[in-house]
């Protein structure tokens, strides 16, 4: 269940991303795989140095997800 606002998008792929408020996480579920995994954030909302990869880093707040015109997340 899902306690907190959310953002849903699909991506070409056909994988699910989502994020939830609170949870501090992109995260994506490919259902053909019958896999989640993580996309960015780690689960905190304490922002890492410059460089970090986007798993390893924190996200303080999410307001939506969005794909630009040539499929960059």
């Amino acid at each position: 269940t899902f306690n907190f606002s959310f953002s849903l998008t699909l991506d070409e792929q056909g994988n699910i991303l989502y994020f939830i408020e609170g949870g501090n996480r992109v995260r994506a579920i490919n259902l053909n795989a019958n896999s989640l995994f993580t996309i960015a954030g780690n689960g905190s909302s304490l922002i890492s140095p410059e460089g970090s990869f986007a798993n390893q880093t924190g996200i303080n707040y999410g307001d939506g997800l969005a794909f630009d015109p040539i499929n960059n997340f």
